[in-house]
């Protein structure tokens, strides 16, 4: 019989389901990274690479005409875990999920854009 473990407090679970509606009760605010000892630096050209893919990225899905105003959602799938959780392991709204092996980082308004701006070094990836 398979078991699903949390990475986190080592409890076990019969069910993926049940790992996960755990996870989400016990664990819904985690910003703990179990591997993160194993996770390398990135390197300074993996770095400058990933924030100038961010900011092409940014600016293709945004959209920046008067009818897209609103929450944008931007998923990364291409970010290596190591680079990702190095630019956003500090940030408030970071979050890793250890059940589904995914992080999330949000950021909201004028003081999100600052933020992002600040990380990437660069003031204008959010203008076209």
């Amino acid at each position: 019989m398979a078991s699903f473990r949390c990475k986190l407090c080592f409890k076990d679970f019969t069910t993926l389901q049940k790992l996960l509606t755990h996870k989400k009760n016990k664990h819904r605010h985690n910003k703990m990274v179990p591997h993160f000892y194993s996770l390398v630096q990135p390197s300074s050209e993996q770095m400058s690479y990933y924030i100038n893919s961010f900011i092409v990225l940014v600016k293709k899905r945004l959209g920046f005409s008067r009818h897209a105003v609103g929450k944008k959602c931007l998923s990364i799938e291409t970010f290596p875990e190591h680079v990702f959780v190095y630019f956003f392991k500090d940030e408030e709204t970071f979050k890793y999920s250890p059940a589904r092996h995914k992080y999330q980082c949000h950021f909201e308004g004028f003081a999100g854009a600052t933020r992002l701006k600040q990380i990437f070094c660069y003031d204008y990836w959010d203008f076209r």
